[in-house]
């Protein structure tokens, strides 16, 4: 995906866009490389449709094309009627829960997800992933919280963002860098 050039903000904490990718219906990887090392955090922003027969559809993320079982996350999630939590301790992916709807769902209802990844380039500390979904279906959608764990303290260079069926066309996956102080 390409890496967007850095747009001048003053304030700490701005979103200032890295990467975007528009998927075409025929894509379920979306690659972000040569990511910038320059700000605190990165930030994702999804939104779309899968093509899996699923109401509530999750995205993988993955840092550095490494698929070693070194992610964890716990899942929270509540749907209306009911709520829960998952715990996965060694997993290749970090996993989020109702980034998305899938072709279950009702025709025109998108889900929407954000990931919040902390202190990405540095490297000496594991990296601590924070993300958010609500996936609507008339009534029978779910909307999640999932903190998870990437236990390696390699600076993020690189991260992949993936569904486990293709993105419908429209879809979109924003990649955002947020400031630090005195950037």
């Amino acid at each position: 995906m390409a890496i967007l050039p850095a747009i001048a903000s003053p304030m700490h904490g701005a979103l200032v866009p890295i990467g975007y990718a528009l998927a075409n219906g025929s894509t379920q990887t979306f690659n972000f490389s040569s990511i910038p090392q320059g700000y605190q955090d990165l930030y994702v922003v999804v939104n779309g449709r899968s093509t899996r027969a699923v109401t509530n559809e999750v995205m993988l993320y993955g840092v550095n094309s490494d698929t070693s079982t070194i992610y964890s996350y716990t899942w929270l999630y509540g749907n209306g009627s009911s709520a829960g939590s998952s715990r996965v301790t060694a997993s290749g992916y970090f996993i989020a829960q109702d980034q998305l709807t899938g072709t279950s769902a009702s025709s025109g209802i998108w889900g929407s997800g954000t990931m919040h990844i902390l202190n990405y380039s540095n490297s000496s500390t594991y990296k601590t992933f924070l993300a958010r979904g609500a996936a609507d279906a008339n009534g029978s959608g779910e909307t999640s919280l999932t903190v998870g764990l990437y236990r390696n303290t390699t600076a993020i260079t690189s991260l992949q963002v993936i569904s486990y069926t293709n993105l419908v066309a429209g879809s979109t996956i924003e990649l955002f860098g947020v400031r630090t102080v005195n950037q």
